[in-house]
């Protein structure tokens, strides 16, 4: 009997172990102590994943700041914007949705408020909030500075001797050094990688090694500013038509904004709040450095150079060191990973998956595979879904309604298609091989089409008109990054 009552006893408290809640140290992006980490969102503007030092095909030397920050947490080296364009990846990355459910189509459009978004969610847990901006497209009046405490634009400073970034960098620093109590939310997104590339002073372009991996080529300044095989109008330098500058001023970019990035990081060092704060790098999306004819600009295609980008957390103690992760994650990940790995309910809208599991110092968990989806808001469509290493690409056929058709590509667009690449054999995405495995691009084709569904990339969808009437200033600063004509 005696028995039977200690068996009992034992099956109860295996029972409650199971269903009691976590202990607030067990939470894993929590502090040891269980109470909220401070965090920090660093966003940097048109930057490559393939730029950094700590990808295996990185270049060296040219961010060590970022390089160091990933090395002291677990980054994601196969992270994806689901959007190549700047308004509806940063979207995506605060709503955790993608853009059926953010309704941003594109740079025209207004973040509304259907969606949830991260900043609220994290000031309804008690965190005082910052933003500081350098894309003037990410204003408070296009619906971005919803559920910050402080919403700062620092687009157009700049002058002298001295590039916007840095004078982000310097706000963003002396509104640390007066933070409220903590826990804080800080979100600082840097701009100097996107063109025209003029930021990065010559002392630093003179530092920085030419890239010699891509062809020569001459290019003539085109009447736009998109194209194929051409430079565009707002990228162009007087007197500067060879792509390997354009490269190497970009790399310069780069490595001017990682300064930047490190007198940020090195604030909190010495404000003491490098181990009570939660750091995550990303980007918005990537650049065309002359991938398939696509120079020094980023929004139409879903290759990699476009739609790849950095994606590393870090929290002394608690995210795994030194850790490289090669699945498949998106930037719609961020929120939920961010909110569900603080022991908060994450809001049912957003799409993402909750990957602070696979971040725990303490007990690690694998991620677990699913689609990362991307989608051009431009009139191309194009989309993208990756499996593993493998990623299958759409092309809708010729442009939609919206497209000219002086567009240097639009005579050879081509029929409808769907191209599958093995990115682990073939990165730069040159050898369709969808005919040697068709059963997986047929699985990939019906994954992807259900996808694209549900996002608004009808022809109809893509030539309409935005949610927001233009004005002449907004006009202007789209037409100076090159994301208006």
């Amino acid at each position: 009997m005696l028995r039977f009552v200690a068996l009992a006893v034992a099956l109860v408290a295996v029972v409650l172990a199971v269903a009691a809640p976590p202990r607030e140290s067990e939470i894993p992006l929590r502090l040891a102590n269980g109470a909220l980490p401070n965090i920090l969102l660093l966003t940097i503007d048109t930057l490559r994943a393939d730029h950094l030092g700590y990808v295996e095909s990185g270049p060296n030397d040219l961010t060590p700041s970022l390089d160091r920050l990933a090395d002291g947490g677990t980054a994601f080296v196969a992270a994806s914007t689901p959007a190549p364009t700047t308004r509806a990846a940063t979207a995506a990355l605060l709503t955790g949705a993608y853009r059926g459910a953010h309704g941003v189509r594109g740079n025209g459009w207004m973040l509304g408020k259907r969606a949830p978004v991260l900043a609220e969610v994290l000031g309804h847990a008690g965190y005082a909030t910052a933003g500081f901006f350098g894309n003037g497209i990410l204003d408070a009046e296009f619906g971005f500075g919803r559920g910050f405490d402080r919403y700062e634009s620092f687009a157009k400073f700049r002058g002298r001797g001295f590039s916007k970034d840095e004078v982000g960098v310097q706000r963003a620093k002396k509104w640390l050094e007066g933070r409220p109590a903590e826990p804080w939310f800080l979100w600082v997104h840097l701009m100097d990688p996107h063109g025209p590339y003029d930021s990065a002073p010559p002392s630093v372009r003179e530092e920085i090694p030419r890239d010699e991996s891509r062809p020569e080529r001459v290019l003539t300044k085109a009447r736009r500013n998109t194209g194929l095989g051409v430079l565009p109008k707002y990228q162009a330098i007087p007197g500067v038509r060879r792509a390997s500058v354009y490269r190497h001023r970009y790399r310069a970019e780069v490595h001017h904004c990682d300064e930047q990035a490190g007198k940020l990081l090195a604030a909190l060092a010495n404000l003491g709040l490098a181990d009570s704060t939660l750091v995550v790098l990303t980007a918005d999306h990537g650049e065309g450095l002359g991938d398939h004819e696509y120079f020094f600009q980023h929004g139409w295609f879903s290759d990699e150079g476009s739609i790849a980008v950095p994606l590393a957390f870090r929290l002394p103690g608690r995210v795994r060191s030194g850790v490289r992760l090669d699945s498949p994650v998106s930037l719609v990940d961020v929120a939920p990973t961010l909110i569900g790995g603080l022991g908060l309910t994450v809001p049912a809208e957003m799409q993402g998956r909750d990957l602070s599991a696979a971040l725990s110092a303490e007990r690690p968990a694998p991620v677990i595979a699913g689609p990362v989806f991307s989608a051009s808001t431009l009139p191309s469509g194009i989309a993208s879904v990756r499996l593993g290493s493998w990623k299958l690409v759409h092309t809708p056929g010729p442009p939609a309604p919206g497209a000219r058709p002086d567009d240097p590509w639009v005579a050879d667009y081509g029929p409808e298609g769907f191209r599958l690449f093995d990115l682990r054999s073939d990165p730069g995405e040159t050898a369709d091989v969808s005919a040697d495995h068709a059963e997986r691009a047929s699985r990939m084709r019906a994954l992807l089409e259900r996808w694209e569904a549900g996002q608004d990339l009808n022809p109809t969808a893509r030539a309409g008109a935005p949610e927001q009437e233009l004005s002449p200033r907004v006009q202007e600063m789209l037409r100076s990054l090159g994301y208006v004509d």
